[in-house]
């Protein structure tokens, strides 16, 4: 997979509080007498409120730990035990990040299918962009650019919503933040004058390869 990070702070933020991880998890399991090969990619998008001077650890913690333990233990290799291993995550909030709260959007791809799975909860978004069209397929959790209805937070653990699609060969899958989805994208603001954060995670099939454009170190990689 080609894959590109760009993350860029705001001008109205103390600091750049988007995220990401990324997990290759390449292995072959014996099953009785049948090997089965397991190929695919992980990745999270975190964009972490700004309500405390904790907001780009949170960011960066909630990222790294989550890939990180989910590639290399093979339990995790489903949406639904991603759930539960960030369920378990999620309770250990509370000794370090108890009033912080952070959107996120979890990606599991089939590198040999190109079928994937989102797992998302708050205003991150995900897209298939074809051309200069962008479908997106994501339904943020607030109300308006600065109320999320539905968050990661410490207090309490909240199901994220669950999305299955397939990159096809030529499209290219985007993860990303309020701030360039929303400022940039929709309101048509200049890159260099976005009061967000602004960060998106570009996929597409192709050499492997994963460049980076950040002003943070935020990106996060896990090998399996």
């Amino acid at each position: 997979m080609n894959i590109t990070w760009q993350s860029h702070q705001g001008q109205q933020r103390r600091s750049n509080n988007d995220a990401v991880a990324i997990g290759y998890v390449d292995k072959c399991i014996q099953q009785t007498a049948v090997a089965s090969e397991q190929r695919y990619l992980l990745a999270i998008v975190v964009d972490a409120a700004e309500k405390s001077h904790r907001g780009q650890v949170f960011a960066q913690h909630w990222a790294n730990t989550i890939i990180h333990k989910a590639t290399n233990t093979s339990a995790y290799t489903t949406p639904k035990l991603l759930i539960e291993l960030m369920q378990q995550q999620q309770k250990r909030l509370r000794q370090q990040y108890l009033h912080d709260i952070a959107s996120y959007c979890l990606l599991r791809l089939e590198l040999n299918s190109g079928s994937f799975q989102l797992l998302n909860i708050g205003d991150c978004q995900a897209g298939i962009q074809c051309g200069n069209n962008i479908d997106w397929l994501v339904t943020p959790h607030q109300i308006n650019q600065h109320y999320l209805t539905r968050s990661l937070n410490a207090k309490r653990f909240l199901r994220p919503d669950s999305i299955e699609s397939t990159l096809a060969p030529n499209d290219r899958l985007l993860l990303c933040t309020d701030g360039y989805w929303h400022e940039h994208l929709q309101q048509k603001v200049p890159a260099k004058q976005l009061a967000d954060d602004a960060s998106v995670l570009t996929i597409s099939h192709g050499q492997q390869c994963l460049t980076m454009n950040t002003d943070t170190y935020n990106l996060f990689v896990s090998y399996r």
